[in-house]
């Protein structure tokens, strides 16, 4: 609830972190990482998008080393979590109902 609180304390559309969007995330991942992901799982990565979200809002990217970079460009995850954002970009675009 303080994360939800929070996002929407900081005027950040409800569409990039509804329950039912962030479900459909994790879906997408499950999907393209083949991977059933266990409840306490679901519910880490919904928290974890939007911990995401609100970092994102503050100006707050990690930082890799061109080593580090590389690994995870390597990684499909990397190609998952590159989906994930062109998601939120396209929402992004979407008037707000």
């Amino acid at each position: 609830p303080a994360l939800k609180s929070e996002l929407k304390r900081r005027g950040i559309a409800r569409n990039f972190y509804d329950d039912t969007n962030l479900q459909a995330l994790v879906n997408l991942c499950s999907r393209r990482l083949q991977k059933r992901f266990e409840t306490r799982d679901i519910h880490f990565l919904c928290l974890y998008l939007q911990y995401c979200l609100l970092q994102h809002h503050a100006g707050i990217t990690p930082q890799f080393n061109p080593l580090q970079r590389r690994w995870a460009e390597s990684c499909l995850e990397f190609q998952v979590a590159q989906e994930i954002g062109r998601h939120w970009q396209r929402r992004a675009l979407q008037p707000v109902p």
